[in-house]
């Protein structure tokens, strides 16, 4: 049983659908991946990763939400409260949501779900965020660790791109 999964939600080609993934490639960018933390990319088909989710320890949503305000700080729930949602007519339509309800009806249940996001400013179809969503990826890096960190995960800061060229071997 893995102890946490990051799982990254959202459409990349619907603009800022694709924040879940963007945000995973950011911590992985800024963080070392310790043991017990698996990363996965579930895009709009969440339901592809029940197996892996299953009784897990903790499970870490990444997601755009649709907020009041999409300039709104980053949101962290901790632990991420019920949801509700109208059931789902097709397995294709089955959502996050409907994950973490099957998840509760199956017994399956993670111990510990949260959810780190941002409000979304477009949905419209194209790659890359909006600038405003863009912008608060390195902000949304830091929460997300802050919150594994309160939940006794271990990480260390990889170093910048550039100061890793520095530090390499030279081989001569």
């Amino acid at each position: 049983m893995t102890d946490v999964i990051l799982l990254a939600l959202g459409h990349p080609d619907r603009t800022d659908d694709g924040f879940g993934e963007r945000l995973l490639r950011r911590f992985e960018t800024d963080y070392r991946r310790p043991p017990g933390l698996l990363s996965l990319y579930a895009g709009h088909l969440p339901m592809s990763h029940y197996e892996r989710i299953a009784g897990c320890a903790w499970l870490v949503l990444l997601d755009a939400v649709q907020t009041d305000s999409p300039t709104s700080d980053i949101i962290v729930a901790d632990p991420l409260p019920a949801l509700d949602a109208e059931p789902a007519i097709a397995v294709h339509q089955m959502g996050a949501v409907q994950l973490l309800q099957l998840l509760e009806v199956l017994g399956d249940r993670p111990a510990r779900i949260s959810l780190v996001g941002a409000g979304f400013a477009s949905l419209d179809w194209g790659n890359g965020l909006s600038g405003a969503l863009e912008a608060r990826l390195p902000q949304a890096s830091r929460a997300l660790a802050h919150l594994l960190r309160s939940g006794g995960v271990t990480l260390s800061p990889r170093p910048p791109p550039a100061l890793q060229a520095e530090v390499s071997p030279c081989m001569n």
